[in-house]
């Protein structure tokens, strides 16, 4: 037991383990949002829903990373790339969907305000896989070169 709180309970776990929920938590939200316009364009005289799966898929693949990073034993901060990637991903899927419905000419209809909400959570996933991402480096740099506690491990295997 005492094993246990001195490894899951110090302060970066506990802070990684709700950024990551964070993460998960708004991903589902947009994927439910863009899934619903997908749904949507399926109607007669539907629109273009190339931007719409894009979004989806964004969703999708943070939603798998954010569960597979929580999981015991994943070294996450070897894979700190795709955090940024993902952030470059959520930047492409705030700026489709913030010049269609948010700024001084929105497309968007009536029914754009619950879009307009999932642009900001777009924009808050891009902030939150750049703040991971961060912490991913700086914990792989740590590591790597500042002699961390998994220094010894990485030479050893």
């Amino acid at each position: 037991m005492d094993n246990f709180r001195h490894h899951f309970l110090k302060p970066e776990i506990i802070l990684h383990a709700t950024l990551r929920l964070l993460q998960l938590v708004l991903a589902l939200t947009v994927a439910g949002i863009y899934g619903n316009g997908v749904a949507s364009a399926n109607k007669p005289n539907g629109y273009d829903v190339t931007k719409w799966n894009y979004a989806v898929v964004i969703a999708s693949f943070s939603a798998i990373t954010s569960l597979v990073y929580v999981l015991p034993y994943v070294r996450r901060w070897v894979l700190w790339p795709w955090d940024f990637l993902l952030c470059v991903f959520w930047m492409a899927v705030l700026g489709i969907f913030a010049r269609l419905y948010i700024g001084d000419h929105p497309s968007g209809g009536s029914s754009s305000t619950q879009v307009k909400s999932a642009a900001f959570v777009d924009l808050t996933n891009m902030i939150l896989w750049f703040v991971t991402g961060l912490c991913g480096a700086a914990m792989f740099v740590r590591t790597r070169y500042g002699g961390g506690e998994d220094a010894e491990q990485n030479d050893n295997s």
